[in-house]
């Protein structure tokens, strides 16, 4: 999980990856822990700057749980998509972005329906993401016996009948290329 070391934001900068340097802790739903910079995760999230300016818990035990799924190497697509949500919910938009071309580069059987469902949902609330919406369409066009036993998917028909039956539109209309 060094995606998340500081390294990645200024690559020539050595303090930032020395591990005693670090003065923060994101902490995953399993318990992982991945030490950071206050500094830098103020500088990239105006969520988590107003979190670390207040005297809150989360502050003064330099810590903060992220509310991610842990459901093994951190390989699967609702492990990604859950910290996709994190990086909109916290404006962390280096980190939404790395997800956003991650989704992109995977290949179709990777990709749990559910996930492609929750992202096709997303690209209608998000300008600009054009992409990501053909992707989960391919994603939901090639796995058509998957579609509607998903829990996701039922849940969508039942609050957003509009949203699923532009899904099936979508599909119908296009080939996976």
């Amino acid at each position: 999980m060094s995606g998340l070391t500081c390294g990645l934001l200024w690559p020539n900068s050595n303090i930032l990856d020395q591990e005693s340097q670090r003065d923060f802790e994101l902490i995953a739903k399993n318990g992982k822990r991945f030490r950071c910079h206050k500094a830098v995760l103020a500088a990239k999230s105006p969520v988590l700057a107003r979190m670390l300016e207040s005297n809150c818990e989360e502050t003064r035990g330099n810590a903060y749980r992220l509310d991610l799924c842990e459901d093994g190497p951190m390989r699967t697509s609702q492990t990604f998509w859950e910290m996709f949500e994190v990086a909109h919910k916290y404006k962390i938009e280096w980190l939404g972005e790395a997800i956003e071309s991650l989704f992109l580069k995977q290949t179709y059987e990777w990709m749990d329906i559910g996930v492609a469902v929750k992202l096709f949902v997303h690209t209608l609330k998000v300008e600009g993401n054009g992409q990501l919406k053909w992707k989960a369409i391919k994603v939901i066009k090639s796995k058509p016996n998957e579609l509607m036993p998903s829990a996701t998917f039922d849940q969508l028909w039942r609050n957003e009948p509009d949203t699923a039956k532009e899904i099936f539109r979508l599909g119908m209309m296009m080939s996976i290329g």
